[in-house]
């Protein structure tokens, strides 16, 4: 876990710029469900080895535990899917929203057909963090992602109006 929060304070300003990708709640929905589910299958081996849970029918205490764990899950996915619904949004991948958010790296806004003002497609390859260390591997990665998402993008809108 330390090293999640030391790896977050050193990408956080990555993760919010040029597009906020909200990583706290996504970071927190997809933990809370390993978190949720690991502990309660804890306090239930608990009450299974203190003997709270007992054998039902033809089922042992093992199996019972495992069912009540697995009834637990079912019951608290409807709240995590709830949760992913709105943290996890479509909304954040349509072209209007990245559109309107996206600027290059040097803060030079877009233009309506997805050029910097020199024309390419966010190709500043001699940017650097925000702390003045330069982006390798994770920030390289998501430039090329970007880039490829407005070539995408400019290409779909030159068919759908084609000059």
């Amino acid at each position: 876990m330390y090293c999640l929060v030391k790896f977050f304070y050193a990408t956080k300003e990555e993760l919010r710029s040029p597009i906020n990708w909200r990583p706290i709640g996504k970071f927190l929905c997809i933990k809370g469900i390993v978190f949720f589910t690991w502990w309660q299958g804890f306090a239930l081996s608990l009450l299974e080895s203190y003997g709270i849970i007992t054998n039902i029918g033809n089922w042992d205490s093992k199996l019972v535990a495992g069912g009540l764990q697995d009834l637990l899950i079912c019951v608290e996915m409807l709240g995590f899917a709830v949760a992913h619904r709105y943290t996890f949004t479509h909304k954040e991948y349509t072209p209007d929203y990245v559109g309107d958010a996206m600027e290059t790296f040097v803060g030079v806004p877009l233009g309506e057909d997805g050029n910097d003002s020199n024309g390419d497609y966010m190709s500043q390859s001699d940017h650097s963090g925000s702390r003045g260390v330069p982006m390798q591997g994770l920030g390289s990665s998501r430039q090329r992602q970007e880039q490829q998402f407005l070539q995408q993008h400019h290409h779909q809108q030159q068919q759908q109006h084609p000059e």
